[in-house]
């Protein structure tokens, strides 16, 4: 993740029926592609079929990573909804940044609350909710965006 100058207007732009991008950070989020109760070993599956049925048009989704997703947290403004369409924030996400000492297969994993803002280690047996980034190359123009 890298950090973005400020843009006028608003930070979130639908694009498409299950995709919205992040102005600030030039990421795009897969709205329709949230999943409850994945346990840490099915998160890769997630992101496969995404990519295998390019979702969206796009081939390239995966896990955010811990930064990536506690970016979306916006503590000015709480709400029901802190990313749009993405439903409540209460939900804990899996990310895909492994604890510092374990491995990346079999070790705990970072997840991140946001409604809360809360970022914790969680270990392989829990099941989360799954939410899906791709690097966009989202540029900015004016009012639009290319993709």
């Amino acid at each position: 993740w890298r950090a973005q100058p400020a843009t006028a207007g608003p930070r979130w732009a639908r694009a498409g029926a299950h995709r919205v991008a992040d102005r600030a950070s030039g990421l795009a989020w897969a709205t329709g592609a949230v999943q409850d109760d994945v346990a840490l070993a099915d998160t890769e599956r997630v992101a496969a079929q995404a990519r295998e049925q390019a979702l969206c048009g796009h081939a390239d989704w995966r896990l955010p990573t811990r930064t990536e997703l506690a970016a979306l947290i916006d503590y000015s403004a709480p709400s029901a909804d802190t990313l749009p369409g993405l439903g409540p924030a209460h939900r804990i996400y899996w990310t895909a940044t492994p604890r510092e000492r374990d491995n990346r297969a079999t070790g705990h994993r970072f997840t991140v609350t946001l409604a809360s803002g809360e970022v914790r280690i969680e270990p392989p047996s829990v099941k989360r909710a799954v939410l899906l980034v791709r690097d966009s190359a989202c540029q900015a123009l004016g009012r639009g965006f290319t993709w």
